[in-house]
């Protein structure tokens, strides 16, 4: 009988190996592939933070800003994308209110419906938390982990080299796990983003 830790594992593996083989296929296959770089603004969602319940005002409400480079061809593409949330848990008498980093490598699978592109993302990467709180010292936490978003939008491109976009994407961080006998720290964090960027191609 495998063990919870044995299925995580297993899934990392998995996700990591699909992840790798279609990235492999995307810039293999598609040779007409145009970069990107798209500079966003969002807005995070949801709640799921274990202790934040303990805080006043410790909600995910909070703007985030946020950039993706990559490339996307006819159908397959790649994005690097970094965001970064302030005050991601809310300011508070005893909190500067924390912020969230994620740095993921995603995959996008998009609709070749002309300038009007539907498209989907899944991805791996890291999420970072630091938190400052005041209790007569200052007392610092910081968490970094394992993390995957998966997601979707819109992409329009009504000329070559400039577009819009707007998506949601859900966060969310794994469990602790090893991989070849190496531990691996995941993230507590689970929360989504929606957000609306402006495209520029090359």
């Amino acid at each position: 009988m495998r063990t919870a830790s044995g299925r995580r594992t297993g899934l990392a593996r998995g996700a990591a190996t699909v992840i790798l083989g279609l990235g492999m296929l995307a810039s293999a296959g598609d040779a007409r592939a145009q970069g990107f770089v798209s500079p966003s603004i969002g807005f995070n969602f949801g709640d799921h933070v274990p202790g934040c319940e303990e805080f006043d005002d410790c909600e995910v409400r909070r703007a985030g800003y946020g950039v993706g480079i990559g490339y996307l061809g006819s159908l397959f593409g790649f994005e690097q994308e970094v965001t970064y949330s302030p005050a991601f848990f809310g300011e508070s008498a005893v909190s500067d209110g924390g912020t969230v980093t994620t740095i993921m490598s995603n995959l996008l699978l998009a609709l070749p419906l002309g300038p009007v592109r539907p498209y989907g993302t899944a991805g791996l990467g890291a999420i970072r938390t630091s938190v400052d709180f005041d209790l007569g010292d200052t007392i610092r936490f910081r968490d970094a982990g394992l993390g995957w978003v998966l997601g979707g939008g819109v992409l329009v491109l009504p000329t070559e080299h400039f577009g819009l976009r707007a998506d949601v994407r859900y966060y969310r961080g794994t469990d602790d796990f090893e991989i070849l006998g190496v531990p691996l720290d995941g993230s507590p964090l689970a929360f989504s983003r929606a957000s609306a960027s402006v495209v520029i191609a090359f």
